[in-house]
């Protein structure tokens, strides 16, 4: 059930992040958060309805590959918003969800591969602690932003997702 409750936390974290990062990007709040929201969404289903198609066993590396992938998104990130900042709005929208893209279908590899591997009568529990972690995940990472920094909760909630695959 750890894997789960990383998971939550490791998703909902680094949505947070990207929320606050892309708001002076795309010049308001409401743009940020439907941007996000909606290309993670997006792009996060289709990863997981990829996960099909994958073995079981292959949840490690993915887990490994998402960390890795956040480590450059932290770095790229900058540069990012940076050389295109001083573009019209749409273009930015859809650059902002080209851009998250490939971070979001691997999150969306997580729960469906992490649900084959447990019992059919832990399903609800584990939809249960992975719906809790998205519930407090939030308030955390605002809490841990203002101490540490929006860039700690990002690398953080790769971390997250690497040790909560040890617990599967």
């Amino acid at each position: 059930m750890f894997y789960f409750f990383a998971i939550g936390i490791g998703f909902l974290f680094i949505e947070i992040v990207l929320i606050q990062k892309f708001i002076l990007f795309l010049g308001h709040t409401i743009f940020s958060t439907t941007t996000i929201i909606f290309s993670m969404l997006l792009f996060s289903s289709l990863g997981s309805l990829s996960s099909q198609r994958i073995n079981v066993n292959s949840l490690k590396k993915a887990i490994l590959i998402l960390f890795l992938l956040i480590i450059v998104y932290s770095f790229l990130l900058k540069f990012f918003i940076n050389n295109f900042i001083t573009l019209n709005l749409i273009p930015k929208i859809i650059l902002t969800s080209i851009f998250i893209a490939p971070l979001s279908f691997l999150m969306g590899f997580a729960f469906p591969l992490g649900i084959k591997k447990i019992n059919k009568e832990l399903i609800p529990w584990a939809w249960a602690v992975n719906g809790s972690a998205s519930v407090l995940s939030p308030i955390l990472a605002i809490m841990l932003a203002l101490f540490f920094g929006y860039n700690f909760v990002f690398v953080l909630a790769g971390l997250i997702y690497l040790v909560g695959v040890i617990f599967v």
